[in-house]
């Protein structure tokens, strides 16, 4: 079972060594992960896997994402591929993507994979919950 301070391992905990994020079911040992996802969250996931000593895929929707993620390739030595192929290259499998999202994900390519979804509520979601709470205005 994983070790975590702060109850996660992106937050500003440091992790204690790669063996604190060891991640393991019967008979399989998981170091390749895909994220799904390059927001903040998935941006933050990707920097602290990659320092416990994972292999890391980031899947993205869009080429074009793909030139504002080279710094974070580079600092880190995570690849990018699509979001297939980081799917297929992974034993497991963070969906840290908005909701508003969830119609793109390949679900076809989620079977059979052990898969951790992050995503929160859209902005609008949240929004529309704070008038019905606070009131409009």
């Amino acid at each position: 079972m994983p070790s975590h301070r702060n109850g996660g391992f992106v937050g500003d905990a440091e992790v204690d060594s790669p063996a604190a994020l060891e991640m393991t079911r019967p008979g399989v040992e998981v170091k390749r992960l895909c994220v799904l996802g390059t927001g903040d969250f998935g941006r933050a996931l990707t920097r602290r896997a990659v320092a416990a000593g994972f292999s890391v895929t980031l899947g993205t929707r869009s080429k074009e994402k793909q030139a504002d993620l080279m710094r974070l390739i580079e600092a880190t030595g995570a690849t990018i591929a699509s979001q297939a192929d980081a799917i297929n290259s992974a034993e497991l499998v963070v969906v840290a993507v908005a909701r508003r999202f969830y119609d793109a994900l390949p679900l076809a390519l989620l079977q059979n994979k052990v898969l951790v979804d992050v995503s929160n509520r859209d902005d609008a979601v949240r929004r529309r919950r704070s008038a019905v709470v606070t009131g409009p205005g």
